[in-house]
């Protein structure tokens, strides 16, 4: 049933699901062409783009995502990890405090602005983002790795391991 768009969502989520990106992309792309106002079948196929390593790609699907949806916070998020990605952190800037204006403690836009501005060379200030960040997570080891990333970056290897000790205490 290959002009079933609910087949074609599925197969390309569990492509996705099993590290299949390109495959993915494939079916996804089928799919966006059966229905192209559809915002989950752009954010997929950007996300299997971008799994794939097809940055142009997946920033193409992504702003055709934020183009579709009624609500584009996720599909802005999606298109801020890719600028990153591409080594463009002020795009990946400008997409997160488009989704903070909108909601003010979104964890994950948080946690990419924490990234961005890492990235723009701020890192004093990513520190106060990823503690602002943690505690709206349910299980929030990876924002506290990062953090203590950070330290080690900005500090030393002393002050990380002291952070860390005081992480497992």
């Amino acid at each position: 049933e290959s002009e079933n768009l609910q087949h074609l969502l599925a197969l390309g989520s569990e492509l996705l699901r099993q590290d299949q990106a390109e495959r993915a992309a494939e079916v996804l792309e089928n799919a966006s062409q059966l229905q192209p106002d559809e915002e989950e079948i752009w954010m997929q196929l950007a996300q299997a783009q971008l799994d794939a390593g097809n940055l142009e790609e997946a920033a193409i699907s992504s702003e055709k995502a934020i183009e579709v949806a009624s609500e584009p916070s996720q599909a802005l998020l999606l298109r801020g990890e890719i600028a990153l990605q591409a080594n463009n952190p002020r795009g990946a800037l400008n997409r997160v405090q488009a989704v903070l204006k909108l909601q003010t403690n979104n964890a994950h836009a948080l946690y990419l602005l924490a990234r961005v501005l890492e990235a723009l060379k701020r890192p004093e200030e990513a520190l106060v983002v990823l503690d602002k960040a943690a505690p709206m997570y349910e299980n929030p080891l990876p924002i506290l790795v990062e953090r203590v990333k950070l330290i080690r970056r900005m500090q030393n290897i002393d002050a990380a391991l002291s952070t860390l000790r005081d992480l497992s205490a």
